[in-house]
């Protein structure tokens, strides 16, 4: 509840204690506290006679950096409040005598204080920051309940904290903000904490201003299963206090925060704050704006805004143009379609849901394939759904187990038409492992080249040999070879550019690609690191199985034509490799830093042969 509603009646006895004329101690001028940032709280206490220093060698002194005792918080809390004139009767401390006496009893009287089980007060031990809490709360009537509108802003505090809601009250009012999303409540406090914390409850000039809560809801994402919960940290890093846990199934709100918009971390609501959750898509799935999961993408479009003067589109939370924009695009990107409602499409932008009107946009028609009858397809996962049209969202009719095969009719984008139970039927291609029966196995297969790094990212050099130069020569004979055995190539970059690394993933979606091969060279602290790997991903791509085959074929070529080192194939969760479902791997020609790998890597007769040994690895793959 708000201070200022709570606290009036206390706040009016402060009013007639303060119409009392000033004794001698309001011109205290202590000599200790100049230009400090207590300097205002402690004269503003001083000057309504709730404290009065030291004397010492002729000064005045505060003494800020003591710590306040209980005794001492006791008093200032029975002055501040205007209560030193009741009656203390009934409550009793064995431990307390003389001036002590008056000002305890009174304090506990009024609920700002406990004593001990042992009847005792402890009045010269030092008050803790989790104390102080409970007694400037008390005094001054302050608490608020913790919710996701007014989490609990302290990493180190949990909400089950028998103090939490008063800590809740103290922060949102302005009196307490603690250091770093802490609050340390086992440490001591000093005398110019004190003063600041008192003189903030006591008058508002000297309130904090609370920051505005990021509270911007943009997406609903649920926590996948497969793992027992997820960690919500204080921090968009593994390194943050971990300040809550999710299990499987539990849905959560993500927030904007346009500073992560490259990073896999999101921040969410959550009951403490700020909260965040590592959202990559081995952890988390999103929802559309109905709380549906998002399924396969059915098309593509082309931004097209047919406003010479206006060529972005805004990118939005839900379907509405009310709704809060979270990006944008510019005429001519494009982007693929996982669904819609009314005249909005459901696309993916910076790894979150988002809506677009359709009005501006163009539809890509998807590549339309009939193969001439020896096309056959083997099922790449445990079950594959069979669907009455080509949609995630039509009737399913069945499915089909790994290892089955069917005769593919004809392919339109994503998806195959092949026959079941004696109709036509469709299933989505990327789960399949499309094969010739006769011919060039790889005629039609549809394979992305990926040349790493690019533009102002050079990759790793030496000698002024750049990574990026290296890769683009090997990618581009790869491609020759692919495409002369009639395979469909694209590159994701034929110059010295620079896509992003999500731009790559979008780029082999927009090509509906059946593969995806990374090319790199490695480096090391040490010139003995030598010899070739390749990485796949079986983490989060559902094709994680085929990548590791696709990965093991290449690897074995490259040692067996090149005479590279076996550093064998790899399970690691890049980027390109973990954001895709299609075959994936990213491949280490050789370390760079190591002078026999060098030689090879600066001669354009072992170009040649890096480029055939992953050609024929491709081809290998799909023999088997």
């Amino acid at each position: 509840m708000d201070i200022k509603r709570r606290f009036l009646l206390p706040f009016l006895s402060v009013l007639l204690f303060l119409s009392v004329p000033i004794q001698s101690e309001a011109a205290v001028a202590f000599s200790d506290i100049g230009g400090a940032e207590f300097e205002p709280h402690v004269k503003y206490i001083a000057e309504r006679g709730i404290i009065k220093g030291y004397t010492e060698n002729g000064k005045t002194l505060y003494k800020p950096n003591q710590p306040v005792t209980r005794f001492q918080a006791a008093k200032m809390l029975v002055i501040a409040t205007g209560n030193e004139h009741v009656d203390p009767a009934g409550y009793n401390f064995k431990d307390v005598n003389g001036e002590e006496k008056h000002y305890i009893q009174i304090a506990a009287k009024l609920g700002f204080f406990s004593g001990y089980p042992d009847g005792t007060f402890k009045p010269n031990a030092t008050l803790k920051r989790g104390q102080m809490i409970k007694v400037i709360a008390n005094a001054f009537k302050v608490d608020q309940k913790i919710t996701t509108d007014k989490p609990l802003m302290f990493s180190d505090v949990d909400t089950r904290y028998e103090n939490a809601t008063k800590l809740n009250g103290l922060y949102y009012n302005g009196i307490a903000r603690g250091s770093n999303g802490r609050f340390n409540t086992g440490s001591e406090l000093s005398r110019a904490q004190f003063a600041m914390f008192l003189a903030r409850a006591m008058d508002p000039q000297f309130r904090l201003k609370v920051p505005a809560l990021n509270n911007t809801a943009i997406a609903t994402g649920k926590v996948k299963t497969g793992f027992n919960h997820l960690n919500i940290r204080s921090t968009p890093s593994t390194g943050g206090d971990v300040i809550g846990q999710m299990k499987p199934g539990t849905l959560f709100t993500v927030v904007k925060n346009d500073s992560l918009l490259k990073s896999d971390w999101v921040q969410i609501r959550y009951e403490k704050g700020p909260a965040y959750v590592n959202a990559n898509s081995s952890y988390v799935t999103y929802l559309d704006h109905d709380k549906n999961e998002i399924g396969s993408a059915t098309h593509s479009v082309k931004v097209n805004t047919r406003l010479p003067n206006d060529p972005t589109l805004n990118v939005r939370s839900a379907p509405s143009a009310t709704s809060t924009a979270i990006g944008q695009l510019k005429n001519g990107d494009v982007v693929q379609v996982y669904g819609g409602k009314g005249d909005w499409h459901l696309i993916i932008h910076n790894g979150l849901p988002g809506y677009i009107q359709s009005a501006y946009t163009d539809k890509i028609e998807a590549p339309i394939t009939s193969p001439s009858g020896n096309l056959v397809g083997e099922v790449t996962v445990s079950s594959l759904n069979v669907r009455q049209s080509a949609s995630d969202s039509s009737a399913r009719l069945g499915s089909l187990g790994k290892g089955a095969k069917v005769t593919v009719k004809g392919i339109t984008g994503w998806w195959a038409t092949i026959d079941y139970n004696g109709r036509t039927a469709y299933v989505h291609k990327s789960f399949l492992k499309l094969k010739n029966s006769s011919g060039s196995v790889l005629k039609d297969r549809i394979i992305v080249v990926d040349a790493g790094h690019g533009g102002r990212d050079p990759g790793t050099s030496r000698a002024g040999v750049t990574e990026k130069a290296i890769v683009l020569k090997v990618s581009q004979k790869v491609e020759q070879k692919l495409k002369a055995a009639g395979a469909t190539v694209y590159m994701t970059r034929v110059g010295d550019t620079y896509p992003t690394l999500q731009n790559r993933v979008d780029y082999a979606a927009q090509k509906y690609a059946e593969n995806f091969v990374s090319i790199h060279v490695n480096a090391a602290g040490s010139s003995s690191a030598r010899g070739a790997e390749v990485f796949f991903d079986t983490s989060v791509n559902m094709n994680g199985t085929e990548s590791r085959e696709l990965a093991k074929t290449i690897q074995s070529r490259l040692v067996k034509d090149v005479g590279m080192y076996d550093r064998g194939a790899k399970d690691t969760a890049f980027y390109v490799l973990r954001n895709q479902h299609i075959p994936a791997v990213l491949v280490e020609l050789g370390f760079i830093t190591n002078p026999n790998d060098f030689s090879k890597l600066t001669s354009d007769a072992y170009l040649e042969r890096y480029a055939t040994a992953i050609y024929n690895g491709i081809v290998d793959y799909y023999n088997k």
